[in-house]
C-alpha cells in the first residue's frame, strides 16, 4: 500500500477540481458566497486530471516510485514527448498532468529540476512539471468528499483535496494570459470562465483569507504579473478576458460581470 502521505499531499487543480467544488457546493442546503449561485455558469467538467505533487510528495523517492506504481496500475500509458509525467487512459481518453508547485531553496538539493521538470534523486521514471505562478500550494486546502462504486460494486468514499482559491486564481489568470491568443488552446476561454467561477465560490473567510494572501505574496513577480494580467484582461467589460469569457458556450446574462470585476480588484489589493 502506498503511504499515506501520498494521498494527503496530492491534490486535483485545474477545471477538473473547479467542477467538483461547484457540485458540492450547489448540493449544500445552505450557501453563502461571494455571487449567488443563480449568477454562476454552469459547471464545466473535462477529461484532463492536473494531479499536484507536493513538494513533501516529490522529494522522497519511495512516495514518487509510490506514484508510478499506482499510474501503472490503473493501466495510464505515457504521452509521447511527455513520458513521465502526462498519461493517458486508452479506454476513456482521460489525461492526467502531473503537476508541482515552485520548487522553493530549501529543497532544491535534494531534487533534479529544470523549468521542465523536477524528481527526486535516484532510480525513478517520473516527474512533475513545476508551476511557478502556484504560490501557497500546500496552503489552506480545501477537502471534498467524493462517493461512488468500485467496479465490483462495492461503495467507496474518498477525500480529495483541492487547492485554496487564492493558488488558484494564480494559476487560472496566468493560464488565460498564456493562451488568450492560442487558437489551438480555445484562446483561454475556458480559462478566463474559471477565473469568474473561482470568485463566485469564495465564502467570506475565504474572501479575507485570499485578499490577505494577495498581500503577504506581493513581492512575488508572479504575483505582480497577475495583477498586470487583472488590468489588462479583466478590469473591464471591454477588456480581453471578459470578452473571452463571454464567447463561451457556458456564459449566461445569469453572471454578474461587474460584481466579478469590482470583487476581484478588491482581492488582489488595487
Amino acid at each position: 500500500m502506498p503511504p499515506k502521505s501520498v494521498y494527503f499531499n496530492t491534490l486535483l487543480g485545474g477545471g477538473f477540481g473547479l467542477y467538483l467544488k461547484q457540485l458540492d457546493l450547489m448540493s449544500q442546503q445552505e450557501l453563502r458566497t461571494l455571487l449567488p449561485i443563480d449568477a454562476w455558469p454552469k459547471p464545466r467538467s473535462t477529461s484532463d486530471l492536473d494531479i499536484f505533487l507536493t513538494l513533501q510528495v516529490l522529494i522522497s523517492l519511495p512516495e514518487m516510485q509510490s506514484v508510478r506504481s499506482i499510474i501503472d496500475e490503473m493501466n495510464f500509458v505515457p504521452i509521447s514527448g511527455s513520458e513521465y509525467y502526462q498519461f493517458v487512459k486508452p479506454t476513456n481518453q482521460i489525461k492526467i498532468d502531473l503537476l508541482t508547485g515552485p520548487i522553493e531553496e530549501s529543497v532544491k538539493s535534494k531534487v533534479k529540476s529544470d523549468t521542465r521538470r523536477a524528481r527526486p534523486k535516484g532510480n525513478l521514471q517520473l516527474h512533475a512539471h513545476p508551476v511557478p505562478e502556484a504560490l501557497d500550494l500546500s496552503k489552506n486546502l480545501e477537502q471534498l468528499s467524493l462517493a461512488g462504486r468500485l467496479p465490483d460494486d462495492r461503495r467507496y468514499v474518498a477525500i480529495v483535496n483541492i487547492p485554496n482559491p487564492f493558488t488558484y486564481l494564480m494559476m487560472k489568470v496566468t493560464a488565460f494570459g498564456d493562451q488568450m491568443e492560442n487558437a489551438d488552446e480555445d484562446f483561454g476561454r475556458h480559462h478566463s470562465l474559471d477565473v469568474y467561477r473561482i470568485v463566485a465560490m469564495l465564502n467570506e473567510s475565504q474572501f479575507e483569507q485570499t485578499k490577505k494572501q494577495f498581500a503577504d505574496n506581493e513581492h512575488s513577480p508572479y504575483t505582480q504579473s497577475v495583477k498586470s494580467l487583472y488590468d489588462h484582461c479583466f478590469s473591464a467589460k471591454h477588456k480581453i478576458g471578459i470578452l473571452r469569457m463571454k464567447e463561451h458556450r457556458f456564459f449566461g446574462a445569469n453572471m454578474l460581470i461587474n460584481d466579478f470585476i469590482e470583487s476581484l480588484r478588491d482581492l488582489m489589493n488595487l
